[in-house]
């Protein structure tokens, strides 16, 4: 009912149920959103199940408001935190995470170059992201990093200097794990598990 009215007695009484229902999903809202990979070649039993995750993501997100999306990756010590700039295309960013593969798997990077094996570039990575992304002005925004291992300082990134890049481009960070040390090293830069 759009309204409702009753006089109780002393210890009576009622229950209205109501039910909202919504019809359309929002579209005003602006959701930026990159995607930051694990690309050494711990990864490469993983990778394809990243790439699908992020896919599974942009998919579902693509129903909500306006959602501009890119890609980074991180290795050790390489990183590429904007391998593609924010873009309304979701074309263009799943395009983007198709190219990605690890290391070892004929990727055409230089495997030493890449890691030996954990920890990894991490933090410069989700930094290069945070600092290096085109954020439009009034999104809400979201790095998902997808990893399997724990973060070093490679390539000039440490736990400090992430967590002042996101906030200071107010920014919040989600974790996707596929094995090892990551849930860790993402609680040590949010505060809590997210993954």
């Amino acid at each position: 009912p759009t309204s409702f009215s009753a006089n109780l007695g002393v210890g009576e009484k009622v229950t209205v149920r109501k039910t909202v229902t919504i019809t359309e999903a929002p579209t005003s809202a602006l959701i930026d959103i990159a995607f930051v990979f694990d690309i050494t070649g711990s990864m490469s039993g993983a990778i394809n199940g990243a790439k699908a995750t992020a896919t599974s993501v942009l998919t579902t997100l693509g129903g909500f408001g306006s959602v501009a999306s890119g890609t980074g990756w991180y290795a050790d010590p390489q990183v590429d935190g904007v391998k593609s700039n924010l873009t309304t295309t979701i074309a263009t960013t799943q395009a983007a995470i198709n190219s990605l593969d690890a290391c070892n798997s004929g990727s055409g990077f230089d495997g030493a170059l890449c890691g030996g094996d954990t920890p990894e570039a991490g933090y410069a990575g989700i930094t290069a992201a945070a600092n290096g992304q085109s954020w439009r002005a009034g999104s809400n925004r979201f790095i998902v990093a997808l990893g399997d291992a724990s973060f070093n300082n490679a390539g000039g990134g440490s736990l400090a200097g992430t967590q002042a890049a996101l906030a200071a481009n107010d920014v919040e960070l989600i974790g996707v794990s596929f094995g090892g040390a990551f849930t860790s090293a993402i609680t040590d830069i949010t505060g809590s598990a997210s993954s």
